[in-house]
């Protein structure tokens, strides 16, 4: 929508420093990928009325925060908090750091059920990326790293609510992370030929018959047949061997880790809680030494 008002300026000059006429201001109203609104006032110019700059003088009256990390842009209107993701480039190529990725809108999750979710993810049309979940308080919701395709912005994550009761995911909550596949990495498509037969043989001929656990008859493994129970068995099984130290290189997997600090000659810093204000810890370090 055009507005009756001058523009500020008649003419801009470019980055290469070409000169173009404005051609007036006309007011957008935009819908994010979240289902948010937002107004810009836009000076449009000759030649490029496809597209326009969102400009300081427009963040600096919003309070608008870049978050570069996250890629996302946020400030408040009024109590409403809008957040709108963009994509970032790096010399010239797309960025290949993992994007968060946002619940669209409200979901409501019945019980014991499964559902696809929309998520909103800043990346182009008919990019294939790899969706991973991040921990959450709410442990009864299982979320698995799913392949997905981006269609209009958005992709589509399905979510499973394990415990006989409803579960409401608010809009905009961060679900994950979202990163692109690259050129070299081969994403091997379910077949159905992966069966435990085909399991059970690559174990043999790889580990060869491991020796039983001591604890065997206390693990719970939930509902699950006896095929299964005997694979699952059978890898628990190798996992021990995994811890012994190998020549030349660490083990393959290490349990619990220790790290240490060393400060050379200066002592370490000692953090004292602060239970009262800052002038009356002085007044009490003073009464202390006297």
């Amino acid at each position: 929508e055009r507005q009756e008002v001058l523009p500020p300026v008649d003419y801009v000059e470019g980055f290469t420093g070409a000169v173009s006429k404005v051609l007036g201001v006309w007011r957008f109203r935009m819908k994010t990928q979240y289902g948010q609104y937002m107004e810009v006032d836009a000076l449009i110019i000759e030649g490029a009325t496809t597209e326009f700059l969102l400009g300081e003088d427009w963040m600096l009256s919003h309070g608008v925060k870049i978050d570069l990390v996250s890629c996302e842009m946020k400030w408040y209107d009024g109590d409403v908090k809008k957040v709108v993701p963009f994509a970032c480039t790096r010399t010239g190529q797309p960025d290949d750091q993992p994007a968060k990725v946002r619940l669209v809108r409200r979901a409501r999750m019945q019980t014991q059920t499964c559902r696809n979710v929309a998520v909103a993810v800043a990346a182009p049309e008919g990019a294939v990326g790899v969706f991973m979940p991040r921990p959450r308080t709410k442990v009864n919701l299982l979320l698995a790293p799913t392949l997905t395709t981006v269609r209009g912005g958005k992709i589509v994550v399905p979510v499973l609510n394990l415990i006989g009761a409803t579960t409401k995911l608010p809009s905009r909550e961060v679900l994950g992370t979202w990163a692109p596949t690259s050129d070299d990495m081969t994403v091997i498509e379910l077949d159905g030929e992966l069966t435990n037969a085909k399991v059970k043989r690559w174990l043999d001929e790889k580990f060869g018959e491991a020796k039983p656990l001591s604890n065997e008859g206390e693990l719970r493994m939930g509902h699950m047949g006896a095929e299964d129970k005997e694979v699952f068995l059978q890898l628990l099984r190798q996992y021990p061997a995994l811890l012994e130290p190998r020549t030349g290189c660490p083990p393959a997997t290490t349990l619990p880790v220790e790290h240490e600090i060393h400060t050379g000659n200066e002592p370490p810093i000692k953090v004292r809680p602060r239970r009262y204000a800052q002038s009356e810890h002085g007044v009490i370090d003073g009464e202390v030494k006297g």
